[in-house]
């Protein structure tokens, strides 16, 4: 059972000062060797942040492999601003890491094997990037971090996020067609097999390839979708060779 955490409030701006990572919505703070602190920043909306740890707590019940650990809930005047998990300072995230091609194409299908089980739990994992996956330099195994960016039974993805709001709109539906195209993503841009691959989710929904685009991207953002403009639900990573 996940413990619960009370920071009062004149102590939250000095946690936020010692970060040691951050992203988009948080702030990772060390708080002692084998943890850390994800605290979500003020611009969140609280019902962001309440949806986000009840979905933390869920996944807690579950005792899912291929995570780090949440451990705690975070609270501050009996409101929720985070949670705790465990770190291990052997694991580094894939922008970080320094693997073979041979290396990187492994670790690929093992995603995509991590993406299955979650599937098989009735999670959808939304935030598929090389900063959100951990592989450990001792032993080589994977784990996901930021596992509050989910979709699942009764607790929604954030509607503020891009990706969802473009598969609302596109399918109107959040489903397992997230994690083959943004595996997809994951392995174009982490095999350096494609130069801009940021924007891909415009160029799928307005078949509009702006100049930067080169014909050879082009070409490989178009083999991912129908005729009609629909996303195909496969996984490019089958098709990559080692050599």
């Amino acid at each position: 059972m996940l413990g619960k955490i009370e920071i009062p409030k004149k102590d939250i701006g000095l946690l936020k000062e010692r970060f040691f990572e951050f992203g988009g919505e948080s702030l990772i703070v060390k708080t002692a060797p084998d943890r850390v602190y994800k605290i979500y920043k003020d611009y969140i909306p609280r019902d962001t942040v309440e949806n986000k740890t009840k979905k933390i707590e869920k996944i807690s019940e579950m005792n899912l492999d291929y995570i780090t650990e949440p451990t705690a809930i975070l609270y501050s005047n009996g409101v929720p601003i985070g949670y705790e998990m465990k770190y291990d300072e052997n694991d580094t995230n894939l922008l970080l890491s320094t693997l073979s091609k041979k290396e990187k194409i492994y670790a690929l299908k093992k995603i995509k094997d991590i993406l299955k089980y979650f599937e098989s739990k009735g999670i959808i994992y939304h935030d598929i990037n090389q900063g959100n996956i951990l592989i450990n330099k001792n032993n080589g195994k994977i784990k996901f971090c930021d596992i509050d960016n989910v979709t699942m039974e009764d607790y929604p993805g954030d509607l503020y996020d891009d990706l969802i709001l473009f598969f609302k709109e596109t399918y109107g539906v959040i489903d397992t067609r997230v994690h083959s195209f943004m595996h997809n993503y994951l392995t174009l841009s982490y095999l350096n097999d494609i130069d801009e691959f940021y924007d891909v989710m415009a160029m799928i929904k307005t078949n509009k390839y702006p100049k930067h685009v080169t014909k050879k991207n082009e070409k490989i953002v178009k083999s991912l979708v129908e005729s009609d403009g629909t996303y195909k639900n496969r996984y490019i990573i089958g098709t990559i060779k080692t050599r």
